[in-house]
């Protein structure tokens, strides 16, 4: 089998030196020549360009930087060069859309696109050592199959639909993004509190499998950041560029792509019994601010402030004392530090009354601090006393007495009637 294979830079060089090393015959092209030099001097063969390298070959590899260099390379003759029924292999982590046109281009052309971008760091790719998820026509994948294994310990065929490799592909990036944005805020909240850091990196090296994740939390502990046999900041970019890019079109909001995009560390708090709730998805674009609140139901007769679990407990209750005449307005915190006073104080100043529901003690904890606040910039306009739905000021217990200590609907409901007396 004849391959060709285009773009040298950290991963492709590594990734043609398997293929050849793998007894392909080889052609390769890069635009930069001094790229081409090592693998020339193994025994591959050189193209002086674009078409004098894919003319003869049965598969065509490229390893580029992102659509633009993708879509421009098949347009600078590289389509037309490609004897019929030939198969170009894209590797690139390139957009889902841009993979189905991609494909659509060499159908229109009588050749064969696969969408096999690979997972993994450049000393991966020279080692054989990357993870590719295939999707195309089943023969096409079959027939280039030999091709990945050269440099990938596991290539998987996902899909007749070459979009969905690459949206997997960005599924693994997503993940990877935020786990290192978890372990920068991690290790910098341990060195200003005391803890030593090898320790939180003992952690991380037992808490992950993947070995890519191991050598992060290592890097990131003795801040190792100058990328060498690594990306640029700009490749790493274009990836979250893409993953933001890829849940607009969707409709699936990346949350913590908005915490990523702050430059201060921020926690963020997902409820584990938020994850089998089922909600409204909005179609279009949208992030969920930081230091926003949000009115989650209008309301007249009393101001209801909640976060997490207790938004979806604070709005059941104001559906069922609808049915008594109260009228519930119920507004979600969404983030604690930022707090979003003004859209509170404008809540309270049209019911004049005030609940808060918090899975925290209630002293000490974030409903006493609103109390706090309510008290220096809205005491005027209340009609009754703040009431707290909080944990009471005990221990924390564990099992069914759990039931018995946190906010829950009913207690929610005799708050809000309470106040309102």
């Amino acid at each position: 089998m004849k391959v060709s294979f285009i773009g040298l830079g950290n991963m492709g060089s590594g990734m043609a030196a398997r293929i050849l090393k793998a007894n392909f015959e080889l052609t390769v092209f890069n635009r930069s020549r001094s790229k081409m030099e090592p693998l020339l001097e193994a025994g591959a063969k050189g193209g002086a360009s674009v078409a004098d390298t894919v003319r003869d070959a049965d598969v065509v590899v490229t390893s580029l930087m992102d659509d633009k260099s993708a879509l421009d390379m098949v347009a600078s003759g590289m389509l037309e060069a490609m004897k019929p029924g030939a198969i170009h292999l894209g590797t690139t982590t390139i957009s889902p859309q841009c993979a189905d046109e991609l494909a659509r281009i060499h159908k229109e052309a009588g050749t064969v696109y696969v969408a096999g971008p690979v997972i993994g760091r450049p000393d991966a790719a020279a080692a054989g050592e990357l993870i590719t998820y295939l999707a195309g026509e089943e023969q096409a994948c079959k027939a280039v199959m030999p091709i990945c294994r050269a440099y990938a310990r596991m290539a998987e065929r996902v899909s007749d639909r070459h979009s969905v490799a690459n949206s997997l592909k960005l599924c693994v990036n997503y993940t990877a993004v935020s786990l290192i944005e978890l372990m920068g805020e991690v290790y910098a909240f341990a060195e200003r509190s005391g803890v030593p850091t090898e320790e939180v990196n003992n952690f991380f090296q037992h808490a992950f499998a993947a070995p890519v994740l191991k050598m992060y939390a290592t890097k990131i502990r003795t801040r190792d950041f100058d990328g060498a046999m690594g990306f640029a900041m700009t490749a790493g970019l274009k990836d979250v560029t893409l993953m933001q890019e890829a849940h607009e079109r969707v409709g699936v909001p990346f949350e913590i792509g908005s915490i990523i995009r702050d430059n201060n560390p921020v926690f963020f708090l997902w409820h584990i019994n938020l994850m089998m709730l089922k909600g409204h998805v909005p179609q279009e674009d949208y992030v969920i601010p930081l230091g926003v609140a949000d009115v989650k139901r209008e309301g007249s007769d009393v101001t209801v402030l909640a976060s997490g679990q207790q938004v979806h407990f604070s709005l059941k209750a104001a559906e069922a004392l609808a049915k008594d005449g109260i009228s519930v307005e119920v507004v979600d915190a969404r983030s604690f530090e930022p707090f979003d006073t003004d859209t509170l104080l404008r809540s309270v100043e049209k019911t004049s009354r005030l609940v808060v529901v918090d899975e925290d003690y209630e002293r000490g904890g974030f409903a006493a601090e609103v109390c706090a606040q309510m008290m220096e910039k809205g005491y005027d306009l209340l009609d009754a006393p703040v009431k707290r739905v909080c944990h009471p000021h005990m221990p924390i217990p564990g099992g069914y007495i759990d039931a018995y200590t946190m906010p829950t609907l009913e207690r929610i409901e005799s708050a809000i009637r309470d106040v309102c007396r």
